[in-house]
Order: C-alpha cells, then sequence, then structure tokens
C-alpha cells in the first residue's frame, strides 16, 4: 500500500495518505495518541518523502537517509523523550523498510 509520494527529481510537494497525516497530527497534539510503533511507520513515510524532495531519486539511498534521520526528529519534532519510547519508533521505522521490498534496501 503506497502512504506516500513525492515526484523526484523536481519536486516541490509530496502527497501523504490521511491516515498517516492523522496519525503524525495526533502524536502532536496528545489526542488519538497512535502507539510508538504506529509513529514510526509514518514517520519513516514522512521523512522518507521529505528525503525525495532534497532531489534524491534512488529508494535505497532515501530510505537509508531517512532512517538515520528518524531519531533526531522524533526526538525534536515529536517530543519522544523517552529511550524506551524512541526504541519502539526507530524499531517499527526500520521493520517497516525491511517489508517493503528490495528497491527500498541497500546497506544502510
Amino acid at each position: 500500500m503506497i502512504s506516500g509520494w513525492a515526484g523526484v527529481p523536481d519536486a516541490d510537494s509530496m502527497q501523504l495518505t490521511s491516515r498517516v497525516c492523522q496519525r503524525l497530527e495526533g502524536w502532536l497534539r496528545g489526542k488519538n495518541t497512535p502507539t510508538p510503533e504506529d509513529l514510526g511507520r509514518e514517520l519513516r513515510t514522512f521523512v522518507h518523502e521529505s528525503v525525495h524532495l532534497r532531489g534524491i531519486v534512488d529508494e535505497g539511498v532515501t530510505d537509508c537517509t531517512a532512517l538515520s534521520l528518524i531519531p533526531g526528529i522524533a526526538r525534536l519534532n515529536f517530543r519522544v523523550r523517552s529511550a524506551k519510547v524512541l526504541r519502539a519508533v526507530v524499531q517499527a521505522a526500520w521493520a517497516e523498510h525491511y517489508g517493503n521490498g528490495a528497491a527500498y534496501g541497500g546497506s544502510c
């Protein structure tokens, strides 16, 4: 299932499903709060598509770059303070990475 899309290399916007947006917004607002695992999956989609907006076309490079950024974004922008919650967020993002097929793979 496609959760997001950004036209590359010359895009200046991205499209995300309502589920992704609702879960990210729910986490930020503290209502209907998704689980840390939900946050990890949705952050992976959001950050992945954001990396595409930098002009990176290769899905594997995009995903690996996104995965390296997720811990910092979770802490700084989504107020994840607990190491236990951060670990769950990051593990869910990596699980999503491994479940997306060879095009997204690569040695991160």
